[in-house]
């Protein structure tokens, strides 16, 4: 009883938003050592770090949240998009930037629309749950298909897998995605409803496996296939 009082008392929505620090400031220093997709995925990691930190504040001091989920809602735009240049850039074959073209379309009408939706509810998430949760899914598919994919045609073609930096990254970004989409899906059903602090438990995995990238990457070591911009 002892232990279970003291797992529920660790502080894991804190612990989960401060991991990202780890991963970030590793990328720092690597910053010289990889080349253009690298330095987007530190944009992106700076960019959640900001939107984390800021939200802490703004809870914590009982400010405004709009501006927060403005904020948020921008970043998350910026992150799916992000997601499908990376993705799409391992793979390998010719209908590859087709299929960027079709997912960057699905993907931008979509938080179109959950702009639209977040606006009309005032940037509160909770009084568009259900349209939101919709949209959130279609994201998080779409990427896990995505990364699913670029990781079958990274296995394809390089020798050592394990030592592949981009393996462990898009590794991680799958495992949030689907760890992600499984969780709010038993959750929406209504099968387990305490579940959504494990959301908490798959962004520090994630970050785990962001972590074993970045410590992999080396200089002049060839990132694949570089993504037409």
């Amino acid at each position: 009883m002892k232990t279970l009082v003291e797992i529920n008392n660790i502080p894991i929505q804190e612990i989960s938003t401060c991991s990202i620090l780890v991963p970030l400031l590793l990328a720092g220093f690597k910053l010289k050592t990889g080349g253009f997709k690298f330095h987007l995925f530190f944009l992106f990691l700076l960019f959640g770090a900001i939107v984390d930190g800021y939200g802490w504040f703004v809870y914590s001091t009982d400010r405004n949240p709009v501006p927060h989920g403005i904020l948020q809602y921008c970043y998350l735009f910026f992150e799916a998009i992000f997601f499908v240049w990376l993705c799409t850039g391992f793979l390998h074959y010719s209908k590859s930037k087709l299929l960027r073209r079709i997912f960057c379309v699905l993907l931008s009408s979509t938080f179109v629309f959950k702009g639209w939706v977040l606006y009309t509810s005032n940037w509160n998430p909770s009084l568009a749950s259900g349209t939101n949760s919709v949209l959130d899914g279609v994201f998080l598919i779409s990427i896990s298909f995505l990364s699913a994919f670029a990781l079958l045609h990274m296995a394809e073609r390089e020798l050592d897998l394990l030592s592949f930096p981009w393996f462990w990254i898009l590794s991680g970004i799958f495992f949030y995605c689907f760890g992600s989409f499984f969780i709010d899906l038993i959750v929406r059903s209504g099968l387990i409803a305490n579940l959504w602090k494990l959301r908490n438990f798959v962004n520090i995995i994630q970050y785990g496996f962001f972590i074993m990238g970045i410590v992999r990457l080396r200089p002049k070591r060839t990132e694949g296939t570089v993504p037409h911009s």
